[in-house]
């Protein structure tokens, strides 16, 4: 979830031919996963250039890319419906398929290894004739079609629009899904995965000691039922108030967390109360709740200061955690009249 965001560009043809609640209604829980779905006719332009991997079939988009120099897999190809010696079925038997049966990730990340932005040149060489010049060969074939003089100016070559997916129109609470986080000790640092439940085969099980993580709104209470822990919104209530309903609400649950700003805030169901401050601005600081997570279940830890890495993907970062009293808490919440939640009971 961390390392990647995925975009899907269907052909034109899926959403005329299904139409376009129908689509959505299919794909919704991959949306709500974080699965990115353009519209049929405009954002793949630049989202294929931004692409670092390319996944695709025989359509043009993906020789697209092959051509671009990304580095493009096939997730299915019809060579029975291609012409043998067209250039889109030389590409199609080079490239490499994916197996279904086997993990994704390792298979893209191999192959990419491998990957040189001319290891298609010999197929897609052939997709165009008069590489950037489209452009001024059109216009001119069109004016002449209009019988109409064209203009002495050059074409002017503009960026594709930027890709807006879809958004979805639930409510919030249900935007996001339960994750299932993996936060293992690598030496003096704690390497952090996260995965939206529904897409891990087998759940819990098939992940190394992990620990299940919901926004304080999620209405499944299935989900809700299990959490370790839960994630904090902002709200009218101070956020230690908010902190303590949500360990109130949820009993199952260890620790809540809030994000403020490039900080995160913890209280947990023995009533102490953490703030983690990363040394540089953070993506996503409920990443660093995860970590935290993991360093406490393993060490039970209640010192006064402590700094730990946490890994995510490629890239690291120093954490500071600190123990808040109660006005530091206090301060922290920027409301003096609140006093700081005591001790919530466990189930």
């Amino acid at each position: 979830m961390d390392e990647y965001r995925v975009a899907l560009a269907l052909h034109p043809n899926v959403w005329h031919g299904h139409g376009t609640w129908q689509v959505r209604a299919w794909l919704a829980e991959a949306e709500r996963a974080g699965l990115r779905v353009l519209p049929p006719r405009q954002g793949w332009q630049a989202a294929l250039v931004a692409a670092d991997h390319v996944i695709g079939d025989h359509g043009s988009v993906t020789f697209y890319g092959a051509a671009q120099g990304t580095h493009t897999m096939l997730a299915t190809f019809p060579h029975h419906e291609m012409a043998g010696g067209s250039p889109i079925a030389g590409f199609g038997r080079a490239a490499t398929r994916l197996r279904t049966d086997r993990p994704l990730l390792p298979q893209i990340l191999n192959d990419a290894a491998d990957h040189t932005p001319d290891r298609f040149a010999s197929f897609t060489d052939q997709l165009n004739s008069v590489p950037g010049g489209s452009g001024q060969i059109l216009r001119a074939t069109l004016y002449q079609l209009l019988d109409l003089p064209e203009p002495a100016h050059p074409v002017r070559v503009l960026p594709p629009d930027p890709p807006i997916p879809y958004r979805l129109e639930w409510p919030r609470s249900a935007q996001t899904a339960p994750l299932l986080a993996t936060a293992v000790n690598e030496g003096p640092a704690v390497r952090v995965s996260r995965h939206p439940e529904v897409l891990v085969p087998g759940g819990s099980p098939a992940l190394y000691r992990p620990h299940l993580v919901v926004r304080e709104d999620e209405p499944d209470p299935r989900a809700r039922d299990r959490a370790d822990l839960v994630i904090c919104e902002e709200g009218e209530a101070t956020v230690w108030e908010r902190l303590r309903a949500a360990l109130e609400r949820n009993r199952q649950s260890a620790l809540a967390a809030a994000p403020e700003g490039d900080t995160c805030l913890l209280l947990t169901r023995d009533g102490l109360h953490y703030q983690l401050t990363p040394q540089e601005p953070f993506a996503d600081p409920e990443v660093l709740a995860s970590a935290f997570w993991r360093v406490r279940v393993d060490h039970d830890f209640a010192p006064p200061a402590l700094v730990f890495t946490v890994r995510v993907g490629e890239s690291s970062i120093n954490v500071h955690v600190r123990p808040l009293d109660r006005m530091k808490r206090s301060s922290a919440d920027h409301d003096n009249r609140c006093p700081a939640p005591g001790h919530v009971p466990r189930s």
